[in-house]
This record gives structure tokens, C-alpha cells and sequence, in this order.
């Protein structure tokens, strides 16, 4: 039983998917299928067939312009029996109109009484119309949820990116102002800005001094003192700002130039000062 209602269900649903696309065949299969509960119920609440017939045109056109429209959610013979609810309506109370539908629901299509054969076919003769506004309006529909959809993945796909580069831009900022603040306590841990500007004093008056040299030994200088004398935290800007200062200039490999040419206490200092600078050069 389980399996045979399984089917039936994907069979309705089926229909419904089908009819949604405007197919002619799907629609007269559908009015086909309800048309006697309708017209069964109508009898309960109107009493003459003239009146039944008339409730069950109107739900069916109702139905149709519903399809032809922007918007039709849940099963079509749920919402046809609403319609027909609504329409019986102006006949009786809304509860005995909606009483009259359920029981015609539960009834076996052997109790039903038939729609007369005319009615049905003036029902059958709206479809042929019908069916082209539902398919373009269906066309309509399925464009704008691709176009949706589309949007949809552009603002994720966008979201995600925002959320990756945000989080990697975080783990930059906190490795940089890492590096930035140890590089910057040994700066000033070590007075590596007076060690340069000791070197330059005493390399100023020495006979072999190289011009070159003199002005790396003062590049240097202003780079270390400008780290120490800096904010606690770096910006990855900053440190790329002065990196390519000392690159350009080569400020490292020149200090270390000088530095071979000091005696031993000076040279060790001023070597210190030139590994600083190669880690500036490295960000």
C-alpha cells in the first residue's frame, strides 16, 4: 500500500509540474480528475445542477488564471478545492462549503456525480487558450528564478571572498605587528640607532671614507631610528614603505661593507644593525 501511494503521489505531482507548464494533455487529465468532486460538492451546497455547474466554471477559470499568473504555490487540486470554497461561499456559510468539499474528497469516484457531458466540454474548451498564457507565463517564471539563482551565487561566491580576504588580511596584520614589535624592541633594546650614528661620526673623518658609504650609514640610521621611534603596532603598508626604502638604497649589504672595515667591538655592533636591516628588507 505504502509503494502504491508512493506512486500515486509522484504521479499528482507529476501531473502538477506538467500542468504548471501550460501542457494541454496534463490540464485535461487534471480537470478530468476533479471535475465530479467539484460538481459533486457544488450539488451539496447549491442544491440545483444549473447553480453546481456555474460554481464548477468559475473554480476552473479561477484555476487556470492562478497558473497564468506570477505565482501558484502548493498542490492545484488543493488549491482548486479553495477556489471552489470560495465560490460556494456566496451559496452558503464558508464552514458547510467547506464541509461539502472534504466529504466529496473521501468519497469513491463511483458515488461521485458526473459533470454533464456539455459542461465539461465548454470546462475542456478553455484549455486551448489557457494553455499558451500558462506556458509563457511558466517561461517568465523559470527566467526571473535563473536570474535569481544567478544573483544568489554572486552575492555567496562575493560573500565568501570578502570573508576569506578578511581573514587572511587578520592573520597578515597580526604576523606583521609580531614582526614589527620583536624587530622594534631590538632596535632599541640594543641602541642600534646610536650605533650607526656612532659609525658615521667616526667613519665622517676617516681618509678612505666613500661618499656611497657615508650615505648608507645615514639612510640606515633614519630607517632604524624611525622603527624605534614608531607606534608599538606596524601596518603590513608601513613596513612593505620602508622595506623597499632600504632595498632600493641596499642599505644592508652596503652597511655590512662597512662594517669588515671596523675594528672588532664597532664591527660586531654595526653587523648587528646590518642583520636588522636584511629582515627590513625581507617584509
Amino acid at each position: 500500500m505504502s509503494d502504491s501511494r508512493a506512486h500515486s503521489h509522484r504521479a499528482e505531482l507529476a501531473l502538477h509540474r506538467r500542468s504548471r507548464r501550460g501542457s494541454p494533455d496534463a490540464l485535461r487529465a487534471l480537470l478530468h480528475r476533479g471535475a465530479d468532486q467539484w460538481y459533486t460538492a457544488a450539488l451539496m451546497v447549491c442544491g440545483d445542477e444549473q447553480g453546481a455547474a456555474e460554481a464548477v466554471a468559475r473554480t476552473w477559470r479561477s484555476l487556470l488564471d492562478k497558473l497564468a499568473g506570477w505565482r501558484l504555490g502548493g498542490g492545484l487540486r488543493r488549491r482548486a478545492e479553495r477556489l471552489l470554497v470560495h465560490e460556494l461561499s456566496a451559496c452558503a456559510s464558508y464552514h458547510e462549503a467547506d464541509s461539502a468539499v472534504q466529504r466529496s474528497r473521501q468519497m469513491a469516484d463511483e458515488e461521485l456525480i458526473a459533470l454533464p457531458a456539455e459542461r465539461a466540454d465548454e470546462l475542456l474548451a478553455c484549455i486551448t487558450d489557457a494553455s499558451d498564457k500558462i506556458a509563457a507565463a511558466h517561461a517568465v517564471r523559470a527566467r526571473l528564478f535563473r536570474i535569481a539563482r544567478l544573483a544568489l551565487g554572486v552575492v555567496v561566491v562575493g560573500f565568501i571572498s570578502v570573508v576569506v580576504w578578511s581573514v587572511a588580511l587578520g592573520n597578515q596584520v597580526s604576523v606583521t605587528q609580531v614582526s614589527w614589535k620583536c624587530l622594534r624592541e631590538r632596535i632599541v633594546a640594543q641602541d642600534l640607532p646610536g650605533v650607526v650614528a656612532d659609525v658615521t661620526s667616526e667613519f665622517s673623518i676617516a681618509e678612505d671614507q666613500s661618499p656611497t658609504s657615508a650615505q648608507a650609514l645615514q639612510q640606515a640610521g633614519l630607517i632604524l631610528e624611525e622603527i624605534a621611534n614608531a607606534d608599538q603596532a606596524g601596518s603590513p603598508t608601513t613596513m612593505h614603505r620602508i622595506g623597499q626604502r632600504s632595498r632600493a638604497e641596499g642599505l644592508a649589504a652596503e652597511v655590512q661593507v662597512v662594517a669588515q672595515r671596523l675594528p672588532q667591538q664597532m664591527r660586531s655592533e654595526l653587523m648587528r644593525a646590518a642583520l636588522v636591516l636584511e629582515e627590513v628588507e625581507n617584509w
